[in-house]
């Protein structure tokens, strides 16, 4: 837990205020949402209804994009949210993975979640990959894209 809280951190540090942001799914996501919420005035799209809950809506614009419940840690996935991301911009996407292989696969093991994570990418300025160390060297079913497709990797590490 101690490096998801670091990498939420360093992600927060690097988030302007005022950004509009994407923020995946997964309990690094959910850190960085909190910290995150230090900041002020992000449009802030997720597809995680508990990354959502960490941001105070008078200080952000905070929308959940709506599909089907995909998990009990709050993650929705389904054509609704892809359709919606087809017709967004945004500054930053931040995503999270299961694994990422030597050759610099990120991967993950939940086919329709990598679709929202693929389209995500695509609509945005910049892409970081947020994962901590204990990822690298880890695989999983698919890949949800290069390493080299990131803009940045935040991994906690000073």
């Amino acid at each position: 837990m101690e490096a998801k809280r670091r990498v939420a951190k360093q992600t927060a540090a690097a988030i302007p205020d005022g950004a509009s942001v994407f923020i995946d799914v997964g309990t690094t996501m959910e850190f960085t949402a909190e910290a995150l919420d230090q900041r002020s005035g992000l449009r802030v799209f997720t597809n995680s209804v508990r990354a959502a809950l960490a941001f105070d809506p008078a200080r952000h614009d905070v929308n959940v994009l709506g599909g089907r419940m995909s998990g009990r840690d709050g993650s929705l996935t389904g054509e609704e949210i892809i359709t919606a991301l087809h017709g967004l911009h945004f500054d930053y996407a931040l995503i999270a993975c299961s694994g990422i292989e030597e050759n610099g696969r990120v991967m993950d093991f939940d086919m329709s979640k990598i679709a929202v994570k693929k389209v995500a990418m695509a609509a945005a300025r910049q892409r970081f990959l947020l994962a901590t160390p204990s990822k690298f060297g880890r695989s999983a079913l698919a890949m949800i894209a290069k390493l080299s497709e990131f803009d940045r990797v935040i991994d906690g590490e000073e």
